[in-house]
């Protein structure tokens, strides 16, 4: 629906986002999976930026927007992985 483009929702949102990513980036490790799978290299370069670039740089509406377009695929990838192990 829509998004608060308040400073700690901004961060909460941004931290989760980190969190996310951090954890695929640790799951293709483990797992030897290859960049090429562009599904998976886009939420570890996400984290990357968020956790290496001040908030103030990030504009809300792209982090939102990121969230409704691309948090439903990478949940619906992550979980044909899981069931793939």
């Amino acid at each position: 629906a829509a998004f608060d483009a308040a400073h700690d929702r901004r961060l909460a949102l941004a931290m989760c986002w980190v969190s996310v990513g951090s954890q695929v980036k640790q799951l293709v490790r483990v797992r030897g999976i290859t960049s090429a799978v562009t599904e998976l290299s886009a939420p570890v370069r996400m984290r990357d930026k968020l956790a290496y670039q001040p908030l103030s740089d990030l504009d809300p509406e792209v982090l939102w927007a990121t969230c409704v377009q691309d948090g439903p695929r990478l949940t619906e990838l992550l979980l044909s992985l899981r069931r793939a192990l």
